[in-house]
């Protein structure tokens, strides 16, 4: 699954070359935010029940 981002918190995401290096600070923080907001939307949803977790494999950035 892909799904966009823009913020974290109040903070605008600015990606750059340190969300291409998964063990950056940037890259830690970011997919941990992820996996934890995706936990939390999936565990109150209807799918709750056959979820099983979640995996960030990385970042890219999309253009419109």
């Amino acid at each position: 699954m892909k799904l966009t981002l823009e913020k974290l918190g109040n903070e605008n995401i600015g990606y750059g070359n340190d969300l291409n290096q998964s063990g950056s600070a940037k890259y830690t923080r970011l997919a941990s935010a992820t996996k934890e907001g995706l936990d939390r939307m999936i565990m109150q949803s209807d799918l709750r029940d056959v979820y099983h977790g979640v995996i960030v494999n990385g970042f890219q950035v999309i253009f419109p």
